[in-house]
Formats: C-alpha cells, structure tokens, sequence
C-alpha cells in the first residue's frame, strides 16, 4: 500500500460514500483494487463489484493485474468469467469485475447485492437523458453488511476513485 492510499484505506473502513479524486497517476486505481482485496481476505462471504468505463479499461487497469494478483494472495482468478474468488463454501468472497461503457450496461447489476461497488472513473460513466448518471442507480447496489473474521461489523462501500470531468462530473461534485 502507498502512503497516498492509507487515509483511503482508513475511511473506507467506515462504509458510506466515498469520492476519491486526484490526478492522473496517484494510483487511484490499484489503491480501489486493494480495498477489494481486502474486503475479500477479511469478510467472509463478502461480495464486491469492481467497474471500469469499458472493457479495454477494465483489462489494462485491473484483470490483467488481478490476475497474477489474487493468486499470490491466495485466491483463485476465473479470467473467463472476470471473477476472483476467496476463500471456500459458505466462506467464499467475490470480486466481480465489470463495465459501463452504456447506460444498457446498469442491467448486468440490478438486482444483486454488494458489500462494496468501486465505480473506478466513475466521473466517466454516462449520463440518461435526464441527466442522471449511472452511478447513481449503482449507488443502490450497495446494500450488505457484513462481519470480519473478527466479528467487527463492515458496512457497505460505494467507492469512487476518479479525475476530474466527465459525464457524471456534476453529480459527484
């Protein structure tokens, strides 16, 4: 972990709404993926959702990574189904790694619960006609608590990491 990524650490430890924007290259990024990690080392059962605005964003910032990653950290990475998968039965945590490159993107994720969404450049996601972003329909994914191996209780994240501008730039401002 980098010095600039422990105060992100240390609030996502508290749930809620976290916005966390920098400049290009403070690694917003990497920092997010961790915190997933982390959630998936500690929580039993804790299920997690990581985006990026496309595809090729997704590949180039986090599953190529997460897939020499997870393993050292004793997981399993299913890069078919671009899942990484903690721990066993009823134990199992899941980090879920997905786009949204489209508002038809969202229906991958209505219906299912998180203990942590990462919207990483999120300020990039689109934006309905309304102009109401994506993140803010994401936002309500987030609905599980959960208790670490230590019986403390975890609340649900929607975490953020960003730069500035984008489509959705307003409404995290």
């Amino acid at each position: 972990m980098l010095p600039s990524q422990v105060p992100i650490y240390e609030a996502s430890r508290q749930g809620g709404y976290l916005l966390w924007g920098g400049h290009a290259g403070a690694s917003k990024s990497s920092g997010a993926r961790w915190v997933c990690y982390w959630r998936s080392l500690l929580v039993p059962g804790h299920e997690s959702l990581l985006l990026r605005e496309n595809w090729d964003q997704l590949r180039d910032n986090h599953t190529l990574k997460m897939a020499w990653e997870v393993p050292l950290l004793g997981g399993r990475w299913k890069d078919g189904d671009r899942l990484a998968v903690f721990g066993s039965g009823s134990d199992e945590s899941l980090i879920h790694c997905g786009h949204m490159a489209d508002l038809a993107a969202l229906q991958r994720y209505i219906g299912i619960e998180y203990g942590l969404v990462t919207a990483d450049e999120g300020s990039l996601y689109p934006v309905d006609g309304q102009g109401v972003p994506v993140l803010a329909e994401l936002s309500t994914r987030v609905r599980k608590t959960y208790r670490d191996r230590t019986g403390a209780h975890v609340p649900g994240l929607f975490l953020v990491p960003t730069n500035p501008g984008g489509p959705s730039a307003p409404w995290l401002t």
